[in-house]
């Protein structure tokens, strides 16, 4: 099982650190904008292993993220449309 946890950014999206739920600590990698891709992916650290249940968990996270995103930018889009 693991962590996602809202990593404080500048940035335009957010970013994400993922870590095990056994060890908050221990950043086993990043989920954040990639441009290239035009969406979230994921970064993970250098030595880092992954199973299949944490790729599973991290698509899962990656797909509610991506769907957060485009619901904010219908909402944006939307009000911008009332407004005119």
């Amino acid at each position: 099982m693991l962590i996602f946890a809202d990593y404080p950014s500048q940035e335009k999206t957010a970013i994400f650190s993922v870590a095990p739920a056994s060890d908050a600590e221990n950043i086993m990698g990043w989920i954040q904008w990639c441009g290239a891709y035009r969406s979230y992916a994921f970064f993970p650290s250098e030595g880092t292993a992954w199973n299949e249940e944490c790729i599973k968990e991290i698509y899962g996270f990656i797909g509610k993220q991506m769907h957060k995103l485009k619901a904010h930018k219908q909402e944006k889009t939307q009000a911008k449309n009332i407004r005119k």
